[in-house]
């Protein structure tokens, strides 16, 4: 083996460089989903998206939780509660729907795309 003692100084460069090629990913499907994720994400209509938001939106549409796992609820309910907006007459009716069953109703009709699971 390469590592022992008399070696290790007389191909110090080579063995920096297998240690190197052990880390490279196999594949690169993962770097292939991300690019697909921006092409979804930075369409021709939000080519003005800031560099911030394209990478949260990425990393939330890659690493975030599948939309049958999450509850949207505490965020709708801090964003209410959050600024001073200007409020339509039928405000309390939109309020008053249940974001669970409003996620899921928008969900099956195909409003919102269910996340693919990783293979």
């Amino acid at each position: 083996m390469l590592t022992k003692e008399p070696y290790r100084e007389d191909y110090k460069n080579i063995l920096e460089l297998v240690q190197l090629m052990l880390v490279l990913p196999i594949s690169a499907a993962q770097y292939e989903r991300g690019f697909s994720a921006q092409n979804r994400i930075k369409s021709s209509k939000r080519s003005r998206l800031a560099v911030s938001t394209t990478e949260d939106l990425m990393r939330i549409t890659l690493d975030g939780p599948s939309l049958g796992d999450y509850d949207p609820s505490p965020a709708v309910d801090r964003w209410i509660n959050s600024a001073k907006r200007a409020q339509r007459p039928d405000y309390k009716k939109i309020c008053c729907v249940p974001v669970r069953s409003l996620w899921c109703s928008l969900t099956r009709l195909g409003v919102l795309v269910k996340k693919k699971p990783n293979q």
